[in-house]
């Protein structure tokens, strides 16, 4: 038990988004914070392009769109629903990832 354990810890990916400003990607942090906002709907786009000295710099991004709407008229309680794009290209080695 403890190898096949072991096969699928060696088996990962090593890529990851990092951004300055991590805290405004709501949804790439903490899927369960869609809809939960005071207004109806929500854009979100970040952008950062690292390492500008070498040849070709690393861009990460992501776009996000979420809303909330109620199934019942006049209810305090709501449903959220939405989208996130995050795209990462990590210079030469065209290492690229697009969820």
């Amino acid at each position: 038990m403890g190898i096949i354990f072991l096969w699928f810890q060696l088996k990962g990916i090593g890529q990851d988004l990092h951004f300055s400003q991590f805290s405004n990607a709501l949804l790439h942090n903490n899927p369960a914070e869609v809809g939960n906002m005071t207004s109806d709907y929500r854009f979100n786009g970040i952008y950062k392009s690292q390492w500008e000295s070498v040849t070709i710099p690393y861009l990460s991004s992501i776009f996000s769109y979420d809303f909330k709407f109620s199934p019942v008229r006049k209810s305090k309680n709501h449903i959220g629903a939405g989208i996130l794009i995050e795209s990462d290209k990590a210079g030469d080695s065209e290492l690229k990832i697009m969820n």
